[in-house]
């Protein structure tokens, strides 16, 4: 049976709305702050080692290409239906692929002392100029890691 990641907040939710959801840990409350313990996003993200090592936490999926279809759909045209057909495009992609907290940590503590060999220090100044994704997140958890900024 999958994980339950997050439940229903009770008396929430109408015969119009879908009801709030919350992580199940703490349905009964919002966590407005992090534990004491934790006081850089790089904190964070050791905490997640020290409590879930194999967790999954970033995925990425390849595009293996563009799928192109034609459909015929009913449509009015000047007041009349008709039958047109109409060019529809979407990627084909990979299924996840995915790093656990254990390979994050792995792969930014490297990424950081990649910098420092590069001659940056505690406090430089990182630009990633790149789209955002699992690559973009790792460079920063990197620049994070040797107490740098973004």
């Amino acid at each position: 049976m999958p994980e339950l990641y997050s439940k229903e907040v009770p008396g929430t939710g109408s015969a119009t709305e879908t009801p709030t959801r919350r992580f199940h840990s703490t349905v009964d409350h919002i966590v407005d702050c992090a534990p004491p313990d934790i006081i850089s996003i790089y904190g964070a993200l050791l905490h997640g080692q020290k409590v879930r090592p194999t967790f999954n936490i970033l995925g990425k999926r390849d595009v293996l290409g563009t799928v192109s279809e034609n459909k015929e759909m009913k449509q009015k045209v000047d007041g009349k239906m008709e039958t047109v057909t109409k060019s529809w495009s979407y990627f084909k992609m990979s299924e996840y692929k995915w790093m656990n907290y254990n390979e994050t940590i792995d792969f930014t503590k490297d990424l950081g002392a990649g910098f420092l060999k590069l001659g940056m220090k505690k406090g430089s100044r990182v630009t990633i100029y790149a789209p955002t994704s699992r690559e973009w997140q790792l460079c920063a958890m990197g620049a994070f890691s040797q107490s740098m900024q973004i």
